[in-house]
């Protein structure tokens, strides 16, 4: 790890405290990630990540300059690809529902065994949704049935309007089937 460390002290210029406090950091990515233990540093660099995550003997930094993508899913992704699974691709594109298209999602779903019912409420030509129905995020149409949250969190919701299902995909995380509550 040592090695790694002082590899990446090199590429991005950390002084000594910096790698302090990436050490420091250890513990909050121990239960982020697909319980992978990572080290890394969130705040080191102001557009960039830092992560080493040891079971992979595995290093990633990502500095960038205008990011419109949530950097965490960027890397989670790169994870991923580095376990050999499926990486999820951002679609960028979206389309634009009517007010009778967009009430047809409206409601709550619920999963067994998930702690939270996802809310979905129509205001207007948008959805919004979120967990429990507080603080409801603004979601974007990809496609008619399929939605993700305009801060591009690597959250993706396919909906079957006849089965009155959706499918919950998080980047690094096994899908969700939440079924409308009658």
């Amino acid at each position: 790890m040592k090695h790694a460390l002082l590899f990446l002290y090199l590429i991005v210029g950390f002084s000594g405290a910096q790698i302090n406090n990436i050490k420091l950091l250890d513990s909050f990515f121990d239960t982020l990630y697909s319980n992978h233990k990572m080290m890394g540093s969130v705040s080191v660099l102001k557009e960039g990540e830092l992560i080493y995550i040891p079971k992979l003997e595995t290093a990633i930094a990502l500095n960038v300059n205008g990011l419109d993508y949530d950097m965490m899913s960027i890397l989670f992704n790169a994870v991923e690809a580095v376990k050999g699974k499926y990486v999820m691709m951002p679609n960028f594109k979206t389309i634009e529902l009517t007010e009778e298209e967009i009430k047809q999602y409206s409601g709550v779903y619920e999963c067994k065994g998930i702690p939270f019912n996802l809310v979905f409420e129509a205001h207007g030509k948008t959805l919004k949704g979120g967990p429990g129905g507080n603080e409801l995020l603004e979601l974007s149409a990809r496609q008619k049935l399929e939605f993700t949250t305009l801060q591009n969190l690597g959250v993706v919701l396919d909906f079957d309007l006849k089965n009155k299902t959706v499918v919950f995909k998080n980047t690094g995380h096994l899908p969700l089937l939440f079924t409308k509550k009658q």
